[in-house]
């Protein structure tokens, strides 16, 4: 593959390889991102972090599709670690010489990895961007990773996981209810016949929508969640 990869590591060393191959060696505890997250005067985006709960640690993103990005990540895939601004990718393209720093590089339960670009909608089509999307694509499969570039997610879908996202760290009361709640959703109930009887509400409530954010209790993610959403177990 024709292309070179910077990666810096947490003790402060840089490596730059020919070889890519190198990346798989590497955990995100090897690793810290390329660069920080700035704020400067008039900046169009801004920089902050976002409690992921899978990982149980802040992950800073530069923009609100980004974070929304990683909103999608802690609630759609089983994932051990997230890193932002992962590497600087170096690839030739129609014989010139280009950079690139991917957004996320994210290490999955089943020990695979994916590598994500962010971008809106109304900026996929620009020829820079069609140019770094073909390069991280060259260097996913060449180290078979997946790849994925993230635009906005449709409203329904981004409406239900930010309603979630709310109710994403473990709520009290969870060992009190949690076991009710799963076995009365075997029954595919609708979420009101569901949480009838089931409980005081200001208790209740929070253990439902985390095992929704869990993913231990299903729904149609592209239909608005309502009370006359019908459920199910995973």
């Amino acid at each position: 593959m024709d292309a070179t990869v910077s990666v810096h590591l947490k003790d402060g060393r840089i490596i730059k390889g020919e070889a890519p191959t190198f990346l798989d060696h590497l955990t995100r505890d090897d690793l810290r991102p390329v660069r920080e997250p700035g704020v400067h005067k008039n900046q169009k985006h801004i920089p902050a972090y976002f409690w992921m709960s899978q990982l149980r640690e802040l992950v800073w993103y530069e923009s609100r599709l980004e974070m929304m990005c990683l909103k999608q990540l802690d609630f759609g895939i089983p994932l051990i670690g997230v890193l932002p601004q992962p590497f600087i990718l170096h690839y030739t393209s129609d014989g010139k010489r280009y950079w690139h720093t991917p957004d996320f590089l994210v290490w999955c339960t089943d020990g695979s990895r994916l590598l994500v670009n962010v971008k809106p909608t109304r900026h996929l089509a620009a020829p820079h961007n069609q140019r770094a999307f073909r390069a991280c694509l060259d260097l996913a499969q060449y180290l078979n990773w997946s790849y994925s570039t993230q635009s906005e997610p449709p409203p329904t879908l981004r409406a239900n996981i930010n309603w979630l996202a709310g109710y994403r760290r473990h709520p009290p009361g969870f060992e009190l209810y949690a076991t009710t709640l799963v076995e009365r959703a075997s029954y595919s109930p609708t979420i009101a016949q569901l949480l009838t009887e089931a409980g005081p509400a200001p208790f209740v409530l929070p253990v439902f929508f985390y095992l929704l954010w869990k993913r231990q209790i299903e729904f149609d993610h592209d239909v608005l969640l309502t009370s006359a959403s019908k459920v199910w177990l995973t």
